[in-house]
């Protein structure tokens, strides 16, 4: 999201709401989800598949494929999302960095190679 619509989001939050902080954080981890499913649509469409041929490759269904792309899906595993990135020819890395604004806290974020 950029950074003056974050801006102006986090000031109604503020003038809005009870509990800005708990809100502001919701929208941070929504932030993270939807910057993970992009990865996951840009390395689909970066091997040049469709639902039904990253299926093919994968093992998952068309349909657990959109689901995962949606970001709705409540049941994501981790061997799905190796199987998706498999099906892409691409393999999951997960590194421990720590926050820029909780130096002494460890946050775990996504790499596709």
């Amino acid at each position: 999201m950029k950074k003056h619509i974050r801006a102006q989001i986090n000031k109604m939050i503020d003038d809005l709401c009870d509990n800005p902080d708990e809100i502001k954080a919701g929208l941070d981890r929504l932030e993270e989800e939807s910057r993970f499913v992009d990865s996951l649509i840009d390395a689909r469409h970066a091997a040049g598949l469709s639902h039904a041929q990253l299926a093919a490759a994968s093992g998952l269904t068309p349909e657990k494929i959109g689901e995962m792309e949606s970001g709705n899906d409540a049941a994501l595993h981790l061997a799905d999302v190796q199987a998706y990135l498999k099906g892409v020819g691409k393999t999951l890395r997960v590194f421990t960095l720590p926050r820029p604004s909780h130096p002494r806290t460890r946050r775990k974020h996504t790499v596709l190679a």
